[in-house]
């Protein structure tokens, strides 16, 4: 399998400084996941603004590749880095045609906001498999990612088709947790090919418009706002049973809000979402119905006034943050409630 991996030269802007010392590792750590994930042949990219930041990359890069047995490319690509807080679209096209001309089957990113923003609209572009921060690869007859989980509780492990030319696989790596490629692994006296290339961003300006549809508008859900909320939890055993909670919601006059297994199991929208990787809400009141109250989701409601916990675990950790409890099967709960509010209304 040949693989590439991702520079940008601005991440490294002086490499005879000390900062060079922390990013030699850190591509050390990339190579090593390229190994780990299959690799046999080995390209650094390095995504260059102007002629001059190739040539002071040219000071330190081969050094290093000679050690990972990798080669070079230098891709000058001005316009990519012309507005690096919210690029746009176009922008990303070098990196397109960069991709369509030496077709890879692995392509490695570091991991961060602006590597995942790339990689996404790279592997959009080539009908790509991605994934980001991967944290471990394991090959046999399938690609197994290893990735954290639950706010860095569990590890997931998802499996893939091997890469190759018609299906490639573009990820971000965190490379501390692989082990640097030490030069003692390889055999001495390795020349690596160093490349130039200039690209336009004029290439595959059409593909990247097309790509920056991938994330959907944001829905405005009026969680942050709202001064009642009903939270469905994955302890309501159901999809058929989160109907309840919405008649709840409906009868109470309040937001509906999730945890984020019950948004992974598409029983509510990931814009109802209410944690770390959703909305962080200050309700009135707030009723939670089976939720177990793991941290990214406690941070979350940590700030509402009354806070109403059902649970069938007398032992779930949402009661111990709750001012009233009820151990009872969620959905019998908010059916009830909910004919009482319409009784009494």
């Amino acid at each position: 399998m040949n693989a590439a991996i991702v520079l940008c030269a601005d991440r490294i802007p002086q490499f005879a400084e000390p900062g060079f010392k922390e990013f030699a590792p850190s591509l050390s750590g990339m190579a090593a996941a390229a190994r780990q994930a299959g690799a046999s042949g080995l390209t650094i990219w390095v995504l260059c603004a102007s002629a001059e930041a190739a040539d002071r990359c040219k000071e330190a890069v081969p050094g290093e590749a000679a050690k990972l047995r990798a080669d070079v490319l230098f891709a000058l690509c001005p316009g990519f880095f012309a507005q690096p807080a919210s690029r746009p679209s176009k922008a990303a096209g070098p990196l397109f045609s960069l991709f369509s001309r030496e077709r890879p089957e692995l392509v490695l990113f570091e991991d961060g906001i602006r590597s995942r923003e790339l990689a996404l609209r790279l592997a959009f572009d080539a009908q790509a498999a991605c994934m980001t921060e991967v944290r471990g690869f394991e090959r046999g007859e399938t690609l197994s990612l290893l990735r954290s989980s639950y706010n860095a509780n569990l590890t997931a492990v998802l499996e893939l088709p091997l890469p190759a030319a018609e299906r490639p696989g573009v990820f971000t790596v965190v490379p501390g947790d692989f082990p640097p490629v030490s030069e003692a692994d390889e055999p001495a006296a390795f020349a690596p090919e160093i490349r130039r290339a200039e690209l336009s961003c004029g290439a595959g300006a059409k593909e990247a418009e097309s790509a920056a549809v991938l994330l959907p508008a944001k829905v405005e859900t009026g969680l942050k706002s709202a001064k009642r909320v009903v939270i469905c939890g994955h302890g309501m055993g159901g999809a058929e049973k989160v109907q309840s909670a919405r008649d709840l919601a409906k009868a109470f006059s309040a937001s509906l809000g999730g945890t984020r297994p019950a948004a992974i199991d598409g029983w509510i929208d990931h814009s109802q979402l209410v944690g770390i990787s959703g909305s962080f809400i200050k309700p009135e009141i707030c009723i939670v119905l089976g939720a177990s109250g793991a941290r990214a989701f406690a941070a979350g409601v940590r700030e509402s006034g009354l806070m109403i916990a059902v649970n069938t675990d007398e032992t779930a950790a949402i009661f111990r943050m709750s001012d009233a409890g009820a151990v009872c099967d969620c959905a019998e709960f908010a059916a009830e409630l909910a004919m009482l509010i319409e009784a009494n209304t």
